[in-house]
């Protein structure tokens, strides 16, 4: 899996969504984030990549992955705008990675239901 799934639970229960299996034969339509969801989950994947890299010694500069050098090792109000939209794409294809597993995104209010 991507690293966009990584600690996605925890995300997802932040903006009060679970994931659920996805019942054989189900034709729920799929998830989709809102824009305000899909930015806070993009910003929040930034902050979680900026420290899996920091704890494993990365420093800040100009890229070099060879000698863990990032040039993005920054807030994401730094972070350029296409880099912004790169996060924001694994995030939109978020709920189809899931379907493909067997797998959908629920209100946790409807996780108890379904």
């Amino acid at each position: 899996m991507m690293i966009y799934l990584d600690h996605l639970g925890e995300k997802l229960a932040a903006l009060r969504l679970t994931i659920r299996r996805t019942l054989a034969g189900s034709q729920t339509p799929r998830f989709a984030f809102t824009e305000a969801r899909v930015e806070c989950l993009a910003e929040t994947e930034h902050a979680r990549w900026n420290v899996e890299r920091l704890l494993d010694g990365w420093t800040f500069s100009e890229s070099d992955k060879a000698n863990k050098v990032s040039s993005y090792l920054i807030s994401w109000a730094e972070l350029p705008e296409n880099i912004r939209e790169c996060d924001r794409l694994g995030v939109r294809d978020i709920p189809g990675r899931l379907d493909r597993l067997g797998y959908k995104i629920v209100a946790l209010a409807e996780s108890k239901t379904t």
